[in-house]
């Protein structure tokens, strides 16, 4: 009888084989969008984006980079691995709450989502009320979590099930929250900020004025401020006031601005577009998108005037095309010409 040898080299081949080939199909699954990179890195082209929710296969742990090779569909590459279920443990491991559990939280108001922990740093996006969001870890009152595929900090007092983790309230004095009459003069917004039914956060939020955007103050106390902004008429923060509060200040841009809420690479679309009014008459944009000036004019020039929506109350693209009928013959039915003619662009 023949005897079959097994030498210690190819048993410990074996097991690695059996042990790959058995990782290979752990399915976990992603809490938020997240990107499949061809790389262990951002700087690595992203070859699509997983939805959250979705199962993934396991192909390589996480052995200390930060990211791990998933199979997902056709397509193979490096997730990074906070955004991955069976990371949980890895990111509450590393939040500075004892108790904190890693997970998806409701917002509880419109908050803003910055580059770093703390209200200096630029706001990226406006993350609205009800949204839900996967926080990794918390730190002194500030909550690192993705949306709509930025990657940053809300502050944590803005998340239902986080009241533990906010930093101390500041006590707001005179010095800090001046009162007076403004007479309804112009003042500019220095971040993303709600304009509420009422002065203070407890209500509930009309619309999101844009960073530098202008707004009509008649009077202010206590920190809040009672302006008009579109057609508005609410309060905003003093503290995002320039001028009022001890807000930062905000210098409006010189000449032809290239970043104002109606401008999109170097083009002025105000004739057909106004922020306020694209954010109030298309939530199903604004629940995808969220209300980031910059990607609701993006939007609106890239799809939504194919798609005939209206940018603004005093421009309508059927009215439009009916008060112009010698533009038929150029135009036919490409709405998208439309409204670029009125902005003297077509």
């Amino acid at each position: 009888m023949k005897k079959f040898v097994l030498s210690l080299a190819s048993l410990a081949l074996l097991v690695c084989v059996f042990a790959t080939a058995a990782f290979a199909n752990d399915v976990t699954y992603t809490v938020a969008d997240v990107n499949l990179r061809q790389g262990p890195g951002t700087q690595y082209p992203v070859i699509t984006v997983i939805p959250s929710g979705a199962a993934v296969y396991m192909e390589q742990p996480d052995t200390g980079s930060g990211w791990t090779i998933v199979d997902y569909g056709n397509a193979s590459g490096y997730v990074a691995t906070k955004y991955l279920l069976y990371g949980q443990n890895i990111a509450a491991s590393a939040s500075s709450g004892s108790n904190f559990t890693a997970g998806n939280y409701t917002v509880i108001d419109y908050v803003n989502l910055r580059t770093g922990p703390g209200t200096n740093y630029p706001v990226q996006i406006v993350v609205p009320s009800g949204a839900s969001i996967y926080i990794d870890s918390v730190s002194n009152g500030w909550a690192h979590t993705s949306f709509a595929n930025y990657d940053g900090y809300v502050s944590a007092q803005y998340v239902s099930g986080l009241g533990g983790y906010s930093a101390p309230a500041t006590t707001v004095t005179s010095n800090t929250a001046p009162s007076g009459n403004a007479g309804n003069n112009l003042y500019y917004v220095t971040g993303n900020v709600n304009l509420r039914t009422g002065p203070g956060t407890e209500y509930a939020s009309l619309v999101v004025i844009p960073a530098g955007a202008g707004i009509n103050v008649t009077d202010y106390a206590n920190g809040w401020a009672h302006a008009n902004y579109g057609g508005y008429v609410g309060y905003v923060a003093t503290k995002y006031i320039n001028g009022l509060g001890g807000a930062a200040t905000y210098q409006p841009a010189a000449a032809a601005p290239t970043t104002g809420t109606s401008w999109y690479n170097g083009h002025d679309y105000s004739n057909v577009y106004e922020y306020s009014y694209y954010y109030h008459y298309n939530k199903d944009v604004v629940n995808a998108l969220g209300s980031s000036p910059q990607a609701l004019i993006q939007h609106f020039v890239n799809y939504g005037m194919s798609e005939g929506r209206q940018g603004r109350e005093s421009f309508n693209v059927y009215t439009f095309m009916d008060q112009h009928p010698e533009l038929r013959e150029r135009f036919g039915n490409d709405l998208r010409l439309y409204y670029l003619n009125a902005c003297g662009l077509a």
